[in-house]
C-alpha cells in the first residue's frame, strides 16, 4: 500500500471484540493518531439501556489517521484484523464525519448507538456546544435527536438536542456540502448560503417546493415509533417542525 496516497486520512480498523482499548493504546504508543469514541455513562443503545461504564460507540472498530512518519505498520498491531476498504484498497473516512463524532463525544450529554440512517434531510447545528455538527434530525413526541453516521460502517449514533438548537439549524444543501469540501481544500465559500430549517408545512413547501401532508396524531406516533426502532426511515414530514402536529 502506498502510504503517501492516504497520508493524513482517517481509516476504520476492524479489531477483535473487546480489544478496542488495547488496540488504541498500542497505536498511540506507535505514534499514530487514534480515535476510540466512547459513550458517556448513562443511556446507551437504541433500546435506551442504562449503562454505568463507558462503552465503545462502534464496537469492534478503532479509527486511525495514517501517517508516513510513523514506524510500525497498523496491521501488525495486536488485535487489529484489517483496515476497512473495498477490493483490497483501504477506504478513507471523511474528516467531517470524524469531527462530528468527536464533537458528540465531547458533548456533556449521553450519546448512544442508533439504527443506521442513510436517508433524510441533513442539518448543521449553528449554535451551542454542538455547533458545526451535521446529521439527520428526528423528532419523536417532544424529543429532538440528532443522528450522526459513519457511512463506511453503516452505523449511526444519536444525541438529544435542545429545541433552541433545532430552530436555528441550517439545512445542508448541495451548496453547503460544497462549502465543507471547498473549505477543506482552501477554495473559499459556495455561491449560495444555506437556509434555515422551516417550522411549518407552509414554510417547508414555500422554501423547498416539496409537498407535505398532514398526518393524524396516531399516524405520527406510529411513524416515530417505526423510525426509532429502525423499521422505517425518516422522511420529510418527520423533519419539518410542526408538520405532524404532535
Amino acid at each position: 500500500m502506498d502510504v503517501g496516497t492516504f497520508e493524513n486520512q482517517w481509516f476504520a480498523l476492524h479489531v477483535r471484540s473487546r480489544r478496542e482499548h488495547m488496540c488504541a493504546q498500542i497505536l498511540r504508543s506507535k505514534g499514530y493518531e487514534e480515535f476510540l469514541p466512547l459513550a458517556m455513562p448513562g443511556v446507551s443503545g437504541s433500546l435506551r439501556r442504562v449503562s454505568t461504564q463507558r462503552q465503545p460507540l462502534f464496537p469492534g472498530y478503532v479509527f486511525c489517521r495514517l501517517s508516513a512518519n510513523v514506524c510500525g505498520p497498523i496491521v501488525t498491531t495486536p488485535g487489529v484484523i484489517r483496515i476497512l476498504g473495498f477490493g483490497g484498497v483501504p477506504s478513507p473516512i471523511s474528516e467531517e464525519q470524524i469531527k462530528n463524532i468527536q464533537h458528540l463525544v465531547d458533548y456533556d450529554h449521553p450519546t448512544y448507538r442508533w439504527p443506521y440512517i442513510s436517508v433524510g434531510q441533513r442539518i448543521r447545528i449553528t449554535s451551542g456546544a454542538l455547533r458545526g455538527v451535521t446529521g439527520v434530525l428526528l423528532r419523536t413526541k417532544n424529543v429532538h435527536r440528532l443522528i450522526v453516521s459513519i457511512d463506511l460502517l453503516l452505523r449511526s449514533v444519536a444525541v438529544e438536542v435542545d429545541t433552541a438548537c433545532v430552530t436555528t439549524a441550517d439545512l445542508v444543501t448541495n451548496a453547503s456540502v460544497n462549502e465543507i469540501n471547498s473549505n477543506a481544500c482552501g477554495q473559499g465559500a459556495p455561491e449560495k448560503p444555506p437556509f434555515r430549517i422551516p417550522l411549518s408545512a407552509e414554510v417547508w413547501q414555500r422554501t423547498t417546493g416539496h409537498e407535505t401532508r398532514a398526518l393524524s396524531r396516531d399516524a405520527c406516533l406510529e411513524t416515530a415509533r417505526l423510525v426509532e426502532t429502525g423499521v422505517e426511515q425518516p422522511c420529510t414530514h418527520a423533519i419539518s417542525g410542526k408538520v405532524c402536529g404532535y
